[in-house]
């Protein structure tokens, strides 16, 4: 059986801009999020981590496009499986039956490949948010426990 997941590729940080790739149903959204008012990685990181968690019910993480937004909700269910919805200014592209622990994974390993880009940016005065490190490193800690538990 497939395990299926919510895709993230991060592109390159450019004045405070981020390039993020959702692909969702077999449909891949392009948000180019702002770090303006509020940084778009912290909340992935924050997603990731509800995923893995027992709590049940939706979160949504909004994206700041100047001036518009996009907002992404995921739905977690009792069986364990996540249904996810993108809505942005012509897109609204939704899936369901997504694995918790592979999609929490996936959202991980993205942003461990852009760690290096964001403070690379940070130090260019390109990108206004620290890397959320802690968070990180909590978040590789309950992935390992996740999978242990599989």
């Amino acid at each position: 059986m497939a395990i299926h997941t919510l895709n993230v590729r991060f592109g390159t940080i450019s004045h405070g801009w981020l390039p993020i790739t959702f692909g969702i149903a077999d449909s891949d959204a392009l948000v180019v999020a702002s770090d303006v008012p509020a940084d778009p990685i912290a909340p992935l990181v924050s997603l990731a981590r509800f995923l893995l968690s027992a709590e049940l019910g939706s979160r949504d993480v909004e994206f700041h496009l100047e001036p518009e937004y996009c907002t992404l909700t995921v739905t977690k269910t009792a069986n364990s499986d996540i249904d996810v919805r993108l809505v942005q200014p012509g897109c609204d592209i939704s899936q369901s039956g997504l694995s918790c622990v592979a999609t929490a994974t996936q959202i991980w390993r993205a942003l461990r490949a852009v760690d290096s880009a964001v403070r690379a940016a940070i130090a260019d005065n390109q990108w206004s948010w620290d890397f959320p490190t802690t968070q990180m490193d909590m978040l590789a800690s309950e992935i390992e426990t996740a999978n242990a538990v599989r």
